[in-house]
């Protein structure tokens, strides 16, 4: 009887140890580049065969009855949302488990009695064991802060290319207002000047909501991944100190305390498994912005990039498919 507690015990730990420290790793990226055409995504079933941006952000939509959703790459759209954060059911689902098996074992332990024997088998292994947790932690902690720099050079990539697509226009109404002056000074065709203002107008409102929209999602994205770098960090050094203070007290034979820093554990190992279902879900989401990006730079007036950098409204702003012969210029 006494054999059987002590395992039973000794199973706890090991495995909430184990499990507070390396299923955070599971949720990180691996991928050394994560601009490469291989995807986070698991939807693609033949790699030899064209990536098609719709094709991959097909996912079970759980507020559409669990039907699939096929819209495609869309931050504005609450359905790529719970789709694209339904990913991570794996980590959300074991999280629940283990709150149960938890519940159920404090339940029975009410029941049993515990010896010394147990708490010596303990200290012995969770000093091993503490050696593994403070090694995990390094890793995750180092992880986090590699997936924090990626997502973040994402963003920048994005905010880069709205800021040379607004250069090029500004560029291009630069020089349609040298024109306009010289039609002016030339005494050309009112109609034509009238016509070179209000287009460069058009598209110097268009350049500007660019850089306004792309700023406006950039501050909403950098803080969401702000609070989420933050919250990692604080967690996993927090799993630190209670690991050491576990090893700690467990030589010291402060049982109470003991068993309330297993139970810290056990909540903190619930809160990683839903932080892999989170890490999980916005790999995916770095990787459909990925793709996007490829998709932008081939057709950037039908991409679902323009629901954050608009620039399918340029296409309100078209200059006259008929040439405009001006002296010293040619344009369209």
């Amino acid at each position: 009887m006494r054999s059987s507690r002590s395992k039973a015990a000794l199973l706890i730990l090991v495995a909430t140890v184990l499990a507070l420290n390396f299923t955070q790793l599971a949720g990180l990226p691996t991928s050394s580049n994560p601009f490469k055409s291989g995807r986070y995504l698991a939807e693609t079933d033949n790699a030899s065969e064209p990536i098609k941006q719709s094709d991959d952000t097909v996912r079970i939509d759980p507020l559409e009855n669990f039907k699939k959703y096929r819209g495609g790459y869309d931050i504005t759209n609450k359905h790529y949302w719970s789709s694209a954060a339904f990913t991570g059911i794996y980590g959300y689902a074991i999280a629940v488990v283990w709150l149960l098996c938890g519940i159920t074992e404090e339940s029975s332990r009410r029941d049993r009695l515990v010896v010394s024997s147990v708490i010596y088998s303990l200290c012995y292994w969770t000093t091993f064991f503490t050696i593994l947790a403070i090694t995990a932690t390094g890793l995750v902690l180092g992880g986090n802060a590699k997936f924090h720099s990626r997502a973040k050079t994402v963003i920048d990539i994005i905010i880069d290319t709205a800021d040379d697509a607004s250069d090029t226009i500004h560029k291009t109404t630069g020089a349609m207002k040298n024109m306009s002056t010289n039609l002016g000074e030339a005494n050309e065709s009112t109609e034509t000047t009238s016509f070179l203002t209000s287009t460069s107008q058009r598209l110097d409102t268009q350049a500007a909501d660019i850089e306004r929209q792309a700023r406006k999602n950039r501050r909403a994205i950098d803080k969401g991944l702000k609070i989420v770098y933050i919250v990692t960090t604080l967690t996993i050094s927090l799993n630190l100190v209670a690991v050491i203070a576990l090893l700690v007290f467990g030589v010291l034979k402060f049982r109470r305390i003991l068993y309330i820093l297993i139970t810290l554990c056990w909540i903190l190992t619930i809160l990683y498994w839903v932080f892999f279902g989170i890490y999980f879900f916005l790999g995916n989401f770095v990787g459909d912005t990925c793709t996007a990006l490829e998709g932008f730079q081939k057709d950037p007036y039908n991409n679902s990039l323009s629901s954050i950098l608009p620039c399918d409204d340029l296409l309100s702003a078209k200059i006259s498919p008929k040439p405009i012969l001006v002296p010293g210029f040619t344009t369209w």
